[in-house]
């Protein structure tokens, strides 16, 4: 699967702002409001931060946009990115908010102060799905992705609140990656084998081999596969964990290769 962007959370700790290397991301308030992070890091560039918040272009920015100041004075990063959001933004911003952010950062270490803003786990969500990058067929190795560290308070909050919305965000990238790959890669038979693998995430997998699908009376399929050199077959899983009580819900798809 494709590696999604490490994400851990943190206290605050002013006195590393000023050391961190590749980019580093503040939040600024729609009337150019600054938290304590943000006044750390107006102090470090010698007031650049909030003559920005106060400038035209500030105001012309949309609610979760982000603006690059390259290699500000009193920093060693590379780039620090403002971006506007109000301190308690709806989800919809906050998601906006971190997409910005990984749309900007390409593949550079993150270090996002977040302090006490709203909606953290949103805007982590944001910043993991618009860092996905399928590269696997490259001929050059891509460079890994730098990890994201967000400053917070109360991180082992924000860490457990974080954790489905990273167990989606896996999801989605190997969703994305089976879509991604091309047919003569993702034959029936490396569909199964990628599929198999997730018995180590305490799915029940059976996989129906051809013999098992004429038992079943499957004529109809497997006349279909007929047309293809891989063999056909059927992967059904399951997931046995929900809530006593709670009904089954059965999801069918098939595909052709």
């Amino acid at each position: 699967m494709t590696d999604a962007r490490q994400i851990e959370f943190k206290d605050i700790d002013l006195d590393e702002i000023a050391t961190a290397n590749g980019r580093i991301t503040v939040f600024v308030g729609l009337e150019g409001q600054l938290e304590q992070c943000g006044r750390r890091v107006n102090r470090l560039c010698k007031g650049a931060l909030k003559r920005f918040a106060e400038s035209d272009e500030f105001a012309a920015m949309k609610t979760g946009q982000g603006r690059d100041l390259a290699y500000p004075a009193g920093l060693i990063c590379e780039a620090l990115q403002v971006i506007k959001l109000k301190r308690r933004p709806d989800v919809h911003d906050a998601r906006r908010a971190g997409a910005e952010i990984a749309k900007a950062a390409g593949k550079a270490d993150l270090l996002i102060l977040a302090g006490g803003l709203g909606q953290v786990v949103e805007i982590s969500f944001g910043l993991a799905m618009r860092g996905y990058d399928f590269n696997r067929h490259k001929t050059k190795s891509p460079d890994p992705m730098g990890p994201a560290c967000i400053m917070v308070n109360k991180p082992a909050e924000i860490t457990a609140a974080f954790d489905p919305k990273s167990a989606i965000s896996n999801g989605v990238f190997f969703t994305r990656d089976l879509v991604n790959e091309p047919a003569n890669i993702l034959t029936t038979n490396e569909f199964a084998s990628r599929l198999d693998q997730m018995k180590e995430l305490g799915l029940k997998v059976e996989i129906l081999e051809e013999t098992d699908l004429e038992k079943l009376g499957m004529g109809a399929l497997l006349s279909v596969g007929q047309g293809s050199p891989s063999p056909s077959k059927v992967v059904v899983m399951q997931w046995n964990r929900g809530k006593t009580g709670y009904a089954p819900l059965a999801l069918v798809g098939k595909g052709v290769v």
